[in-house]
């Protein structure tokens, strides 16, 4: 199997960029945060197939990001089911 990442989808895929400004994600993220104001900074794409043995390790999403404060969060949504 392979494991593959990207970036930025929603610049170049109409469908990513539909799902990232009108879906329910920042409805939950606003929700989980307390805030009536979402801000969206960017979306990433894992891929990892069945039988790929590559673990991703424990981590915080917050290093990577050049935005600080107290309500900032990341929106998990698997596009197949995760076991």
């Amino acid at each position: 199997g392979i494991f593959f990442t990207d970036l930025e989808l929603a610049r170049r895929l109409p469908v990513f960029a539909a799902f990232s400004l009108h879906g329910p994600c920042a409805a939950v993220a606003g929700a989980v945060m307390g805030s009536t104001q979402v801000r969206y900074l960017y979306d990433q794409l894992f891929i990892k197939e069945k039988g790929v043995t590559a673990q991703t390790p424990w981590h915080q999403d917050g290093g990577y990001w050049r935005v600080t404060g107290p309500r900032i969060c990341s929106v998990f949504v698997p596009l197949d089911s995760v076991e």
